[in-house]
């Protein structure tokens, strides 16, 4: 029998790589936000995530073996301006779906982020190093990780960044590509002094589907093997691709700081060392070089892109 797995947030990007995968081994539940899904494998649902009861008796209802919690606001400018609605999508619904989860006996798996270090050290922080949140952002996903950690025992924790070309129109790293089918594309201004260790988007899904079968649980981070600035990551974006038409321009947070919001930390990246140990595999396929060229599958599903 087909184990079920209740989705929240599938419509993002991170979901429509999540429901790429395993259809045909799962069953899901997949909540309906803003965005549609069209996917006639999976079961669209709505959810009153404000109660805990209403989401327990569906868990209880359907059987649900697991919930996935891809939901979330995460423009950290945005987050600083509307602070209601950024704490119920990033607290209260993690929160709500833990304690459902609590009473249901079964996995919780949640998405953070690595925004929740202060960046001031020059290290790749790992599962043991101690957060430091600089912006609302942070402290709420940082909130929702210390409540899921007390209430449960079977939780994943995912502290990761990721990229992808699928479906979703809105991300930078689309936006890129878009400009590089112009004729005489504008310079693009990127931060050379924001560190960060990003993977694909299917790379956290099939690591947590691994986790999940060998019921490890606890704080993981995926992340790539190299830390790059935001600057080297889309020149190599670039090298790839043969975007050649494209211009990139390296600049300092430091020159921008008074037209910020909200502060950012410098340095976001992750040690990868724990999740390698237990998947030995992984030491080869985090590679940066490897984890963007799985954006050349994401170019051939998205239609859309392709055509721009």
């Amino acid at each position: 029998m087909k184990k079920k797995f209740l989705i929240v947030g599938g419509s993002g990007l991170l979901g429509s790589n999540w429901l790429k995968k395993n259809l045909n081994r799962y069953f899901f539940f997949v909540t309906i936000n803003k965005k549609s899904i069209k996917n006639n494998k999976i079961k669209k649902i709505f959810l009153d995530l404000k109660s805990k009861k209403k989401i327990f008796f569906f868990l209880k209802d359907k059987n649900i073996d697991v919930v996935i919690n891809l939901a979330g606001r995460t423009d950290v400018d945005k987050c600083e301006k509307s602070k209601n609605k950024t704490f119920f999508a990033n607290v209260t619904i993690p929160k709500n779906l833990a304690y459902a989860c609590k009473m249901k006996s079964i996995p919780f798996v949640h998405i953070s982020t690595d925004h929740i270090f202060d960046g001031k050290k020059k290290i790749r922080h790992s599962e043991i190093h101690s957060p430091n949140p600089i912006n609302f952002y942070a402290k709420t996903k940082y909130f929702a990780e210390n409540y899921i950690k007390k209430t449960l025992k079977k939780y994943i924790i995912i502290r990761t960044n990721f990229f992808s070309l699928l479906d979703v129109k809105s991300t930078f790293l689309h936006k890129i590509f878009i400009l590089s089918k112009k004729k005489k594309p504008p310079i693009i201004k990127l931060w050379s002094n924001v560190y960060f260790t990003p993977v694909h988007a299917s790379t956290i899904v099939d690591i947590v589907y691994l986790l999940l079968e060998k019921k490890l649980y606890g704080i993981f981070n995926i992340s790539s093997n190299e830390v790059l600035s935001k600057f080297d990551f889309y020149n190599l974006v670039k090298k790839i691709f043969r975007l050649e038409k494209l211009i990139f321009l390296g600049i300092s947070v430091d020159l921008y700081k008074k037209n910020y919001i909200v502060k950012r930390p410098l340095n976001m990246s992750l040690n990868n060392k724990k999740i390698k140990t237990i998947f030995p595999y992984l030491k080869s396929k985090l590679n940066i070089k490897k984890q963007i060229l799985m954006l050349k599958k994401d170019l051939k599903l998205n239609k859309a892109l392709s055509k721009c």
